[in-house]
């Protein structure tokens, strides 16, 4: 396909490809019937029957786009390997040379001759004398055929592809599941340069229309991209592309109908994913994320293969990689380049890999394995043995008791205190003015006092769990008499804790 070929308008220098959409359904209808019709013929009436009238008008730029495209759903039989058309119509060329040198000739004849010669039938023998040449392929569906709308997804893939053959330069914002574009960009072997950027990657990727040799398998390459993009949670493409002499610029975002690629593989291999299954399965109290963002080191960015942190709690991630062949040096390098990221790692090994002879150094941390990864060998570098806990009872005193008295009788926090039982977990918060126990759905029931609040205050990362002790009753007379002028009810209630925490 041209670009000529397309349908765009330029708009103050911007590329504004005009998509196929519900409006064309229609006479995509009226395509795929006639590849359908197709499958079993010739190539040479396949393309007899794309360009014969159409009942409907049809712009003619979107048209010679979705012919190119419908092209694609259909593929050529395979030719029989023994004997091939070339030996057939050798075999044929001479039966019948021969029946004229003799002044015998007939077609019929000669054709029979020929087929009962390399043991095919006569219908066999016609059908596959010529099936080598391009026009005279059978065809077969390749895939089972889109509906209208999925064509018309494809081809505005194909759409924007061709522009793309087009550009120079190509930056990618990329925001989610980045690292299987990234791998496919490697696999291609593209030219790009990655660097992060605010919640993602920047990749700048040099276009087909930048190179002087091999711009079309560079092209191919390139075009390959546009398909994986929709599996990023989010994507930003712009293109900077040269149509008719002209730098124009394109841009192209999640809400643009492109078709998508088959999903990305979650794992890359049996290795991974028995691992991911052995985690969950046997740590429920950990989160494995496979293919976190990727993270800066210095300049360069790390793709790991897992990040893993405990339950509710993601600042304390840990990256896990996962290493194929290896030697002591390579190792060493490798996690002196993962600590520049300034994270948690753990390298896991194949103890089958090594190939070096040489001892790791002490300095390099690492979980060996062999055929599997233990889970629990990882959690052991992950996490140290946890700290013990003390139980401290807040006594009374510990509380602003009259808290709760200051508040109307119809106010909901009096609900929530009548709803709450001994063994009910809660938990501390400063608001900051007072440190408040709050209930599981996050609302204040009770306050500490001054002395309590600037003990606790300092401890409140170290506070592990907090459950109700036991629920007080508390009426009007309980408090000071100076301070009594303040209450709002007669009667009100108030929870004693338990909390575990790390005592230093």
């Amino acid at each position: 396909m041209r670009p000529a070929d397309a349908s765009v308008r330029v708009v103050g220098g911007e590329l504004v490809p005009d998509w196929l959409g519900p409006v064309d359904h229609p006479w995509l209808r009226d395509l795929l019937d006639r590849v359908q019709a197709a499958v079993g013929g010739t190539a040479g009436e396949f393309d007899e029957r794309l360009a014969a009238p159409w009942a409907r008008a049809v712009p003619s730029g979107r048209l010679r786009m979705a012919r190119d495209v419908a092209r694609t759903l259909l593929a050529a039989e395979p030719v029989e390997a023994s004997p091939t058309p070339a030996e057939l119509r050798a075999a044929l060329f001479s039966r019948s040379s021969a029946q004229r040198r003799g002044n015998d000739w007939s077609r019929e004849r000669a054709v029979a001759e020929t087929a009962a010669a390399v043991e095919v039938n006569v219908p066999t023998l016609e059908t596959r004398l010529f099936a080598d040449l391009p026009s005279e392929r059978r065809l077969l569906a390749a895939h089972p055929l889109p509906d209208p709308a999925s064509l018309a997804l494809r081809v505005n893939a194909a759409l924007a592809a061709c522009l793309l053959h087009r550009a120079t330069t190509v930056t990618l914002r990329l925001f989610g599941n980045t690292r299987d574009l990234v791998r496919h960009l490697r696999l291609q072997r593209l030219l790009f340069v990655a660097r992060p950027c605010p919640d993602g990657v920047e990749l700048v990727v040099s276009g087909p229309f930048a190179l002087f040799r091999r711009t079309t398998l560079y092209g191919r390459a390139y075009a390959s991209i546009l398909p994986r993009l929709p599996w990023c949670e989010r994507f930003a493409v712009e293109a900077c592309c040269v149509l008719e002499g002209r730098e124009q610029r394109l841009r192209l975002g999640p809400a643009d109908p492109i078709w998508p690629s088959v999903p990305p593989r979650r794992f890359d291999s049996a290795l991974e994913e028995r691992f991911a299954k052995d985690v969950a399965r046997a740590y429920p109290d950990w989160v494995l994320i496979r293919e976190p963002e990727p993270v800066a080191a210095g300049r360069a960015l790390v793709f790991p293969d897992f990040a893993l942190h405990p339950v509710g709690r993601p600042a304390e991630r840990t990256f896990v990689e996962i290493v194929g062949f290896w030697t002591p040096e390579y190792l060493t390098a490798k996690v002196a380049a993962l600590r520049a990221v300034g994270a948690g790692w753990v390298v896991c090994v194949d103890e089958r890999l090594d190939c070096g002879a040489e001892a790791l150094p002490d300095s390099v941390s690492v979980v060996r394995f062999r055929r599997r990864i233990d889970p629990a060998a990882v959690l052991a570098r992950v996490a140290p043995p946890p700290p013990a806990l003390t139980t401290t009872a807040l006594a009374a005193e510990a509380y602003f008791l009259d808290w709760a008295g200051r508040r109307h009788p119809r106010d909901p926090l009096h609900v929530r205190l009548a709803a709450l039982r001994p063994g009910d977990p809660v938990s501390l918060r400063d608001d900051g003015h007072a440190l408040v126990v709050v209930d599981g759905a996050g609302l204040a029931v009770a306050a500490l006092s001054g002395s309590a609040a600037a003990r606790w205050r300092p401890l409140l990362s170290r506070v592990r769990s907090a459950r109700v002790r036991a629920v007080e009753e508390r009426v009007a007379p309980q408090s000071a008499a100076a301070y009594r002028s303040a209450l709002r009810t007669e009667r009100w209630r108030v929870p004693l804790v338990d909390l575990e925490w790390e005592a230093p």
